[in-house]
């Protein structure tokens, strides 16, 4: 899996609500689930179409690393992350 570096840390922009840590809507992790075609949560990450590759099953695993990077792995095509970033309309 490859990082996408990001200046969130993992409490950064976090707000607190009613004695609860919320996390923020603008996380990295939000950016790239927005950008998936049929992204199903697993956990703390998700599974979807590989935005690199004709991908007619989920094969792109997106999670989050300790340090709140998105971690982007094809295990289909084995497309690199700078395909997959670019397909998605975002930068490294």
């Amino acid at each position: 899996m490859v990082l996408i570096p990001t200046t969130v840390t993992p409490l950064a922009g976090y707000a607190h609500q009613q004695g609860h840590l919320q996390p923020p809507t603008d996380s990295p992790f939000d950016l790239v689930w927005a950008k998936l075609r049929n992204p199903q949560r697993t956990g703390r990450g998700a599974r979807a179409c590989c935005p690199a590759h004709e991908d007619s099953h989920p094969s792109l695993d997106v999670d989050v690393g300790s340090d709140g990077r998105v971690l982007l792995k094809c295990r289909s095509a084995n497309c690199s992350t700078e395909d997959i970033v670019a397909a998605l309309g975002l930068r490294m």
